[in-house]
Order: C-alpha cells, then structure tokens, then sequence
C-alpha cells in the first residue's frame, strides 16, 4: 500500500533514507498510510483511522490523471517531511509545523468559503456554529470575482468558468485541510471538547468577510470593525504558533 507514496517521496527526496525513517518514525508511517489509503482504497479493516471521504478523494480514486496524482501526491509528501523534519521527540516542534501547515490552508479556504456561501446555506451545515460577524457572501460571488478573485477571473474568462475554478480550488483546499487535520490528530493535538480548528476558521472568515464587505460597499454584519477582528485573529494565530495546547482557554483568559 505504501509503494505509491514511497515512489512518488523517493523522487523528491531521493537522498532520504525513506524506508528507515517508516521504521523509525511513527508519526511519519501513520500519515504515509493515511495518503497511501487515500489514492488507493483498500479491502484493510485494521487501520487505525478514518479517511475523510470527500469530493476531491473521489476524484483522485476514481478519475484523476497520473499527472494530477503525482502532483498532489508531491505536495502532500513534502509537507509529511516538513514536520517530520523535527525529531519525534519535541512534540511541541512538530505541532507548531502542522498548525503552520493548517493556518496557510485555513486563511486560503476561509476567503474562498466565504465568498461561496450565502446565509441561507448556513442551514445547511450541520453542528457548524458561525461566528456572530459571519454571513456570508455568496449572493456577490459576480461582484467579488472582478475585485478579489483576479487569479480565477479575467477579461478572458466566462464568470461561469471562473466560479467552475473558484469552486474547484475551494474542494482542493477542503481535502488538504482535512490531511492536515488528520496529521495534528496524530500528534495529539486535538480537544474534543474544545477544539480549535472551527473557531479558528470561523475567525478567519469573519476577517475576510468584513474586508470583503468594505470593498463591496456593503453594510457590516456586526458592530465589530475589521480591525477588532484582525486583532482576534492574530490574538488566536499567535497562540497557535506558541504551542499552546488549549489556545481556546487561553483567549478566553485574555492571555494571548
């Protein structure tokens, strides 16, 4: 089951000793097995984690060319290296590269996401609080692809097409996300009772829809300024890359 990961990691890093290191490294085996499960789905019952089901590894199962799953592929090796770097043994090291990993995914999805949906959708998401200054601004995506979407958008390209891109990189980053959250699972930096990865994109997005609104003109959702919220943010993003272990506590406390 490996074989795959192994052959795409070998010709990126063809001087790392690869095969000792998922001797060695347990952390490292465990996400190898979870990416290796994700592009070829087993008969196995006896691993120890559930794949997140979503579009994109559907897609990647099912009809992904070659050259699409040795690119993602890739990226996904290289970050599994880029925490693994740090010794097993300073667990707090390898928290703080995943969380690195999580919030460059999480700033990307939430501007995406919040552009997508509109607050009826809200509805539709189950067990999925938002944020008191979040809405949603799905019923501007036309509007929004012209002044914040330019990388998906330009005279060249039907807003269909654009919206087709904009909605297929928001699938992207949802399946990446959701790696990246199995990897911090791993490491043991998940509370079940107060975790921190949805408050923490719920702050991301109550950000980028108050910018997102100034831009459009829009009234606000709340009574609190885009600049109050990008403190609470960077509060929260700080306590993150601390190391905090419960950064949701310690924000309540005011300690960050």
């Amino acid at each position: 089951m490996l074989q795959a990961l192994l052959s795409l990691a070998s010709a990126i890093w063809p001087h790392r000793p690869l095969r000792k290191k998922l001797q060695t490294d347990q952390w490292f085996l465990l996400m190898s097995m979870y990416v290796a499960e994700i592009f070829d789905k087993t008969s196995r019952t006896d691993l120890k984690f559930k794949i997140d089901e979503t579009q994109f590894v559907a897609f990647l199962r099912n009809d992904a060319d070659q050259q699409t799953r040795k690119i993602v592929g890739e990226e996904l090796a290289k970050r599994l290296f880029d925490v693994s770097t740090h010794p097993a043994s300073d667990l707090k090291a390898r928290v703080i590269e995943c969380r690195k990993w999580i919030i460059a995914l999480a700033i990307e999805h939430g501007r995406i996401k919040i552009a997508l949906v509109t607050d009826a959708d809200w509805s539709f998401i189950p067990d999925y609080p938002r944020h008191a200054c979040v809405k949603g601004l799905g019923d501007y995506l036309e509007q929004l692809l012209a002044i914040e979407f330019t990388e998906f958008y330009d005279d060249a390209t039907s807003t269909d097409a654009a919206i087709a891109r904009l909605k297929a990189r928001n699938i992207r980053l949802n399946f990446e996300l959701s790696v990246a959250n199995a990897g911090r699972s791993f490491l043991g930096d998940i509370d079940s009772k107060t975790d921190w990865l949805r408050p923490f994109m719920n702050s991301i997005m109550a950000v980028h829809e108050a910018r997102m609104r100034a831009n459009l003109n829009l009234p606000p959702v709340c009574e609190k300024s885009y600049d109050s919220l990008l403190r609470e943010y960077e509060a929260f993003e700080r306590a993150l890359l601390a190391g905090e272990p419960n950064p949701i506590i310690r924000l309540h406390r005011g300690e960050a």
